[in-house]
């Protein structure tokens, strides 16, 4: 299973089309067990060896749960394995991050053919980056460049710094850990009112379209903030009120997303589809099972399958891992010292 697979979701059998459509407006996906998945993986090692060009026909079932070792067989995937609520909110912080920044470039963009084109006065020909950017439009040249190269891109960068929010690369251009929260949580009105509203140098006209665009994009960063806050708490659920708001949470944002996005990946059908589901199953909120503290040892685990690659059997082969990384990296206890306590 994976997010290009015809069937990319782990927890449910639906595909990549059903999930481009709001849950009221579908059948619902049949769960995923642990039967089931074995019982697709036993039928494609059985026939096809595991070809990664037939997975469609076999749920995109390519290798067995290790988790289904500790599983019964009728178990769903869903009481199992946590979904991501933090990948989601990476998702949406850099989906956001990429559209402001999509943003201030087409206001640089709209500003230096109206320099170019002689609407406004040529207040930026003295700049040496802004210059350019004229030349490349008078060439019929979109401009392409990085967040620092407009006036208005320059300072949302800075903005971002401000934040505690700093692009990193991870796949691509992405935001990474607690800055996406710390990004959807901003209060972004400040830079927009100061660069954006009280630009003089920006046609009404224009003005009115690139309002549009920043409106639907700050009701989309709140609607998920309204998300992060009921769905985040690290505590049990203990009134039926608390699932209620974040349903409607969820469905505003969803609203929102479906608006703007022109087509929903497998994380963000993660938490329309089975977000709240886990929620109501598990009895607490996501900040009770947050995954960032157990990210570092993804790495761990990797140093070390060498090592376990001869265990025949997955659940000798996971206690050896669990075992190795813990003895190693978890437990730093020097054999040389001794503490108060063990005196």
């Amino acid at each position: 299973m994976g997010s290009n697979g015809t069937y990319p979701c782990p927890f449910c059998e639906i595909d990549k089309l059903s999930m481009q459509s709001p849950r009221h407006g579908r059948h619902p996906s049949k769960p995923r067990t642990f039967q089931d998945i074995m019982a697709y993986f036993n039928e494609n090692m059985r026939t096809t060896q595991c070809d990664p060009r037939q997975q469609a026909q076999f749920k995109n079932v390519a290798s067995r749960p290790l988790v289904a070792c500790f599983a019964d067989d009728k178990d769903e995937l869903i009481e199992w394995v946590a979904v991501p609520f933090l990948h989601i909110t990476i998702k949406i912080g850099t989906y956001l991050w990429k559209e402001y920044v999509r943003l201030c470039k087409d206001i640089d963009f709209v500003l230096a053919c109206n320099v170019a084109d002689g609407f406004l006065p040529n207040v930026y020909s003295s700049t040496t980056d802004f210059g350019a950017m004229i030349l490349k439009i008078e060439q019929g040249q979109r401009v392409n460049e990085k967040c620092s190269s407009g006036p208005l891109s320059s300072k949302y960068d800075e903005f971002m710094r401000t934040l505690r929010v700093i692009p990193e690369a991870h796949h691509g251009v992405s935001l990474t850990g607690v800055r996406s929260g710390y990004f959807v949580k901003a209060n972004h009105a400040p830079f927009w009112q100061d660069n954006f509203y009280n630009n003089t140098l920006i046609r009404p006209q224009d003005k009115l379209c690139f309002q549009s665009r920043l409106l639907a994009l700050d009701r989309l960063r709140v609607a998920y903030k309204d998300v992060l806050l009921a769905g985040g708490k690290n505590k049990k659920v203990e009134k039926l009120a608390e699932i209620e708001s974040l349903k409607k949470s969820r469905d505003k944002f969803l609203q929102e997303y479906r608006s703007l996005a022109k087509s929903i990946s497998v994380k963000i059908h993660f938490l329309e589809d089975h977000f709240v589901e886990q929620v109501q199953k598990w009895g607490m909120f996501s900040g009770a099972w947050n995954e960032q503290g157990g990210e570092s040892t993804h790495s761990l685990f990797h140093q070390h399958e060498h090592m376990t690659n001869h265990y025949r059997n997955d659940e000798e082969r996971i206690v050896k891992l669990c075992e190795l990384t813990t003895r190693k990296y978890l437990l730093r206890v020097k054999s040389n010292s001794k503490s108060k306590h063990d005196e």
